[in-house]
């Protein structure tokens, strides 16, 4: 079985002013991340900046959910579910998403 790491990058700033805030991120993850990855997520705060095509930088809080999940289709496309809700819902924010192939050993409870 083939595994990919996946980082989606969900900028907090709202088009127009505003952020997403933290309950609304934690609900947000609570509710539809959880739900397409039941099997388990990382999530940390970032600090993120690019450079607009006005050569301006653009400073923002930065989210970010590291997902390791097997390689398919379906998989790929729950990513992308989540990347539309979360724009839809906050105001069509910035996200960035990679997937990287990785090889993955899991180690859970015991003795």
């Amino acid at each position: 079985m083939d595994w990919v790491q996946t980082m989606i990058y969900f900028g907090m700033d709202v088009p127009g002013g505003g952020v997403v805030s933290e309950e609304q991120f934690a609900e947000f993850l609570n509710i539809f991340v959880t739900l397409e990855f039941p099997a388990g997520l990382t999530a940390f705060e970032a600090y993120g900046q690019m450079q607009r095509d006005d050569g301006g930088i653009e400073k923002q809080r930065t989210r970010v959910v590291l997902l390791v999940h097997e390689d398919s289709t379906a998989n790929s496309e729950a990513v992308g579910r989540l990347i539309e809700v979360y724009r839809r819902d906050f105001g069509a924010p910035q996200v960035m998403r990679t997937t990287t192939p990785i090889e993955v050993e899991f180690f859970q409870g015991g003795s």
